[in-house]
């Protein structure tokens, strides 16, 4: 039943470490982004004794929070620890863990200013980077296409990390347009900014929030007959495997997926075997990859990089 607690020295039984995530629809959690941050987490427990046991939902069942306590119930205290993708679906499920003294980690933080048992990326040094870039670049327009901003999410680091970047390098931030997207999905990004073309023209350059994103963006300067990147720059920011194939080859904010996986499944086996419930947050370095869709020249990234460690 709810709120049912482990048994002191429940941790010495368990075998299982849980994902809780939502499915796609490729069947796995998350996806792409999802699968590589699970594979870097199985690899840390590679030698730990424990295995994975996936708790997937569905993104539109109104009784998946019901679901899935069920299932936390029947997997009782084999349950080592739990990292999470969780969205508003499924909200209150930390509460359930943490009265189950499950511990858990989310992916990203869970709320605006959470400081405690989450990994992600710096996706706001790296985001800042690239508005610094773009503005000694000499763009004078920019849109930011970017899905949902919200706790979970790391959208907001890298529309705030821009636009301090751009403002911190002396340009205006009436030169950057937000356009939002309901998903990060190619075609909603794709319609998302061939309205905000015709209505307002084209940017100079478009930071996308995905890369899914950016590359909707580059079919509408494809269809208009626009050349990325000699009109139009784009960069995406996940750094899935196609990116490199895509044309033309997409320049990315690269999340580090496996070592957030591994960097979770530490803290996960620490918690388990020291008894503890809270670790502080951990971030992951993030790395920009250019390519042939923002080629941003290597004496001013540089530049760049060493003013932006200083700030």
């Amino acid at each position: 039943m709810r709120g049912r607690h482990r048994r002191p020295g429940s941790l010495r039984t368990a075998t299982a470490v849980g994902v809780i995530g939502p499915y796609s629809e490729e069947g796995r959690v998350a996806g792409e982004w999802g699968h590589r941050i699970v594979r870097g987490l199985e690899a840390e427990l590679a030698t730990s004794g424990f295995h994975l046991a996936n708790f997937s939902y569905a993104v539109n069942d109104t009784n998946a929070l019901d679901k899935m306590v069920e299932k936390l119930d029947q997997a009782g205290n084999t349950l080592a620890g739990c990292l999470c993708f969780i969205d508003e679906t499924i909200a209150g499920i930390l509460d359930q863990l943490d009265q189950r003294n499950v511990p858990w980690v989310t992916v990203n933080r869970w709320k605006e200013h959470a400081a405690h048992n989450f990994v992600t990326h710096d996706a706001f040094k790296t985001s800042r980077l690239i508005g610094r870039c773009f503005a000694q670049m000499g763009f004078d327009r920019i849109a930011i296409l970017s899905d949902a901003l919200g706790s979970g999410r790391s959208t907001g680091d890298k529309f705030f990390g821009f636009l301090e970047g751009w403002i911190d390098a002396g340009m205006r931030s009436s030169a950057v347009d937000f356009i939002h997207s309901r998903t990060f999905e190619e075609e909603v990004g794709h319609d998302a900014f061939l309205r905000h073309v015709e209505k307002a023209g084209v940017p100079r350059a478009v930071f996308a929030s995905g890369d899914f994103l950016a590359l909707g963006a580059i079919r509408v300067c494809r269809e208009l007959g626009l050349s990325v990147p000699e009109q139009v720059a784009v960069i995406g920011s996940t750094g899935l495997e196609f990116a490199a194939y895509s044309h033309p080859a997409l320049t990315v904010l690269q999340t580090p997926m496996e070592p957030m996986g591994a960097n979770a499944g530490q803290m996960l086996l620490e918690m388990a075997r020291e008894g503890i419930r809270r670790m502080a947050g951990r971030y992951a370095p993030a790395e920009l990859i250019v390519r042939e869709s923002c080629p941003i020249p290597a004496q001013l990234l540089e530049r760049e990089q060493a003013a932006n460690v200083s700030l």
